[in-house]
């Protein structure tokens, strides 16, 4: 505990602790920042994270220029390309509300306490609100439980309040958050159990893990058996509690008149499988790491419900409800989910390999990190499911609607996308290699960082889409829309963009090299430092393109139209200039253009700029 929090003294009915807490938001905005790729090539740092400010670094004609910005802005403004800038901002923006409530030093200061002032005012002139404020001027009948509390201090409830910063611990005004630890009793030895309800306010996960490590420790003796609330309490859900029970939950099952086991902590009980368990009431039960292999839970109730690491291998899950479940880490492979209802479900981590998700209504549900490898999604609806890093090979999504999903890493390689409906979905850094999303249209949508290797776009609209640093290796772009497309610092190696549209469209960086670029539009594109070696361009329209610093050796130009372009620094060498329109065209700077072929066919006229020593003339 020493690591986390030391005990600093008792005072009358409260004990402190300084609680160092946890300190990785700072360390995860700072990487995210400092790693950021703007398009512009500004560099961030984030200068100073108590007062928010974060330092950008722009190129200059006389240097570098460093320009102060708000963290939560250059947050904001990340958040456009990249989703976890905005998670970050929202811890950010409620990190910060907290720390305003403190008024003196550093330190997180955490308080234990039974007096009746603190217990009566646990939600009266805070920042929070719950069923437990008093009656006051602005709310004459106060919370619809507060009739409770006078209570809570005769059978002995304790709270516990997190302070960002020391302030004034009289009456700790600017404590952020705050949870009860109430008592419960066991029926037959009348022996104490102290149990932690729900944290209301701005509080860090570790606030609660501490407070339950120390709750551990004081229950670690307890007799065991059922413990349940006083009846003049306020149970919060949880009413009921088991701890260290030598009898099985089958043995207890048979003691049941009904089958509601609403509100119970049944973690003390491992193995419920083969058991008929059809149409039981679970609503808000704690079933963590439960084995409920081969169980009947058809009809049964899991709202509200925790099923972390549960297995649930061959369960008949047939019309059983999950509204509000917790299904983190669940074991779920193979099993049919076809008829099982879900509502805003937690499925993060969950293996579902090989499960049937046929027509099912995932809307609103998150699906983080899940195992998802050659389960069925036939028809199922996955708007505004957040897939984040989910593992998806093999996936039968036909059919599906993933409208507004987020795939921020998730695995979907190979899937057939042109049957799904992908309205508004967010797959930035999702790993795309060799997916279809030929005639599909992609408008606006962002691909940054995405991996799509080998991915077939062919006549797709991608007009305004954002594939900034996308790696497309090997993709087929052939007859597709890029018009206005971000392809900053893109890998197009082999690429296929045969008879694309590309006007208007931002390559600066990109990496074209062995690229088909043959019959392609690049009417004024941004080609800036673009490496072109070995690629084909014949016929291509670079018309108004600037190619500053690109590099094109070896590059096959044959009838292209570089009809006003500017190639600054531009590197041609031994490349084939057959036929190309260079009128009004800037090759002043060009480097080794001596040495391309087909320079006594170029098509020139007198706006054409020419090198240094540069005779046309003499190759004419």
């Amino acid at each position: 505990m020493k690591s986390q929090a030391d005990y600093v003294s008792r005072n009358g009915e409260r004990l402190f602790f300084n609680f160092t807490g946890d300190k990785t938001l700072m360390t995860d905005i700072s990487t995210l920042i400092s790693s950021y790729e703007d398009p512009k090539g500004a560099t961030y740092q984030v200068s100073n994270f108590e007062r928010g400010t974060v330092s950008k670094t722009i190129q200059t004609e006389r240097g570098p220029k460093d320009v102060q910005m708000t963290l939560g802005k250059v947050l904001q403004m990340m958040a456009k390309d990249e989703p976890r800038a905005r998670e970050l901002l929202d811890l950010y923006n409620r990190d910060m509300g907290a720390r305003k409530a403190s008024v003196s030093t550093n330190t997180p200061v955490i308080v234990i306490s039974k007096h009746p002032v603190d217990i009566g005012n646990m939600s009266t002139d805070r920042g929070w609100e719950s069923c437990m404020i008093l009656p006051n001027a602005e709310d004459i009948h106060g919370g619809a439980n507060h009739r409770f509390i006078k209570c809570d201090v005769g059978q002995g409830t304790l709270i516990a309040y997190y302070l960002e910063q020391r302030g004034d611990l009289k009456s700790l005004k600017n404590a952020t958050g705050r949870l009860l630890i109430k008592p419960y009793y066991q029926q037959d030895t009348g022996d104490l159990l102290m149990v932690s309800g729900k944290v209301y306010g701005e509080a860090p996960q570790s606030f609660k893990d501490f407070i339950n490590t120390l709750i551990r420790w004081s229950n670690l003796y307890k007799v065991p058996g059922f413990y349940v609330i006083d009846k003049s309490l306020y149970a919060d859900k949880i009413n009921r509690v088991a701890i260290g029970t030598n009898y099985s939950f089958k043995e207890f099952y048979k003691t049941k008149k009904n089958k509601d086991f609403s509100n119970m902590d049944l973690t003390v009980y491992e193995d419920f499988s083969e058991l008929d368990l059809s149409n039981a009431n679970f609503t808000n039960c704690n079933l963590k790491g439960a084995i409920l292999s081969l169980t009947n839970l058809s009809g049964a109730n899991f709202t509200g419900a925790n099923l972390s690491r549960a297995v649930l291998g061959q369960a008949n899950l047939n019309r059983t409800i999950f509204h509000n479940t917790i299904l983190n880490g669940a074991l779920l492979n193979g099993v049919d989910l076809s008829g099982a209802i879900f509502k805003e479900v937690s499925l993060e981590g969950t293996f579902l390999n090989d499960a049937n998700l046929t027509g099912v209504r995932l809307t609103g549900s998150s699906l983080k990190g899940a195992y998802l490898e050659e389960a069925k999604l036939t028809g199922a609806d996955l708007s505004g499911v957040d897939l984040t890093d989910a593992r998806c090979p093999g996936v039968d999504f036909n059919g599906a609607n993933l409208s507004g999903a987020t795939l921020y890493g998730a695995d979907l390689s190979y899937q057939d996308f042109r049957n799904i409906n992908l309205f508004k979905f967010k797959p930035s850094n999702a790993i795309l290699i060799g997916a279809n999303f030929s005639g599909l249209n992609l408008s606006k949508v962002n691909f940054n960082k995405a991996a799509l290797f080998g991915a077939n776009f062919s006549k797709a609209n991608l007009s305004s889409a954002n594939l900034v640093q996308a790696d497309l290796e090997e993709a087929d772009l052939s007859e597709a829309n890029l018009s206005n497309a971000r392809l900053f610092r893109a890998r197009l190696l082999n690429v296929n963009l045969n008879n694309a549209r590309m006007e208007n469209a931002m390559l600066r960086q990109a990496q074209l090299d062995r690229a088909n670029l043959v019959g392609v539009n690049l009417h004024n594109a941004v080609l800036a430092q673009v490496s072109f070696t070995e690629a084909r361009m014949e016929r291509a329209d670079l018309s108004n393109t600037k190619l500053h610093n690109s590099g094109m050796y070896r590059a096959n130009l044959k009838r292209a139209n570089l009809n006003g372009a500017d190639l600054g620094y531009c590197w041609m060498e031994q490349d084939n200039l057959t036929s190309v329109n260079v009128k009004a065209a800037d090759l002043s700077r060009v480097q080794r253009l001596g040495s391309c072929e087909g320079l006594d066919t170029l098509i020139w006229d007198k706006r054409t700029k020419w090198p240094p020593n540069f005779n046309i003339e003499d190759y004419q």
